[in-house]
């Protein structure tokens, strides 16, 4: 599958992980328009750093 994804894909899945900015939800939706087994671990990640923000501004 990995052929058939926009070419700034990889660049989209590693900006999900980048605390420094808003589009968070915009970048999972854009993953769920193309979904591939690699982007996986990325979406679990991104969730564990969610939960680690909530935690510490609790």
């Amino acid at each position: 599958m990995t052929g058939d994804l926009p070419s700034d894909f990889a660049a989209e899945r590693e900006r999900l992980l980048d605390p420094a900015h808003d589009e968070h939800k915009d970048i999972i939706g854009y993953l769920q328009d193309y979904p591939d087994p690699a982007s996986v671990s990325y979406l679990k990640s991104a969730i564990a750093l969610k939960r680690k923000r909530k935690a510490s501004a609790a």
